[in-house]
């Protein structure tokens, strides 16, 4: 945990956020293809064997805050962390890592301490979790699928758990 908050207290103080710290935020590390990156909060977790992204809280400049690990599985797991090896922006990690953002993204609002703040009542995971790897509706054919727009670049994107539909849905 220690080289992520020096990566992020380095982008903080560099500049990040006018040089202060949000705690409203998440702040995101984001990786090239060829970083490894072994999960030093959980013994034994590492990126492509165990995860693809997750997401912590931690003190920095004297406030909590929150952040998330996202790598880049192009080379290294494309199959494990890269839905059908999908590439509609024309690049199978950079497709990978804004599907797994907005997983981590939602899991850090509705469980930014990580202490199962929003947990399945089967216990099966954080709302994000129980969706993982479900699109909804989808256009396009694979490997070039879609199901959101955004500025006018398409993404495949997880759907997430609505816990007052009970189901997955594209959009919670």
């Amino acid at each position: 945990m220690d080289q992520f908050k020096s990566i992020i207290t380095k982008a903080i103080n560099g500049g990040l956020s006018g040089g202060k710290t949000d705690g409203n935020g998440v702040y995101f590390v984001l990786t090239a293809p060829d970083v490894t990156e072994g999960n030093t909060i959980q013994e034994g977790a590492t990126f492509c064997g165990t995860y693809c992204g997750y997401h912590y809280d931690m003190e920095i400049n004297g406030q909590r805050i929150y952040w998330s690990f996202v790598g880049n599985p192009a080379t290294q797991c494309p199959t494990g962390c890269a839905y059908n090896n999908n590439a509609i922006t024309g690049d199978v990690g950079m497709d990978a890592i804004a599907s797994i953002f907005s997983h981590e993204l939602t899991e850090a609002v509705t469980d930014p301490y990580n202490n199962e703040a929003w947990m399945s009542t089967s216990g099966t995971g954080e709302n994000a979790d129980m969706c993982a790897w479900t699109y909804g509706t989808v256009q396009g054919t694979a490997p070039n699928t879609w199901n959101a727009v955004v500025g006018g670049q398409k993404y495949l994107i997880q759907q997430n758990f609505n816990p007052k539909l009970g189901k997955c849905v594209a959009s919670a």
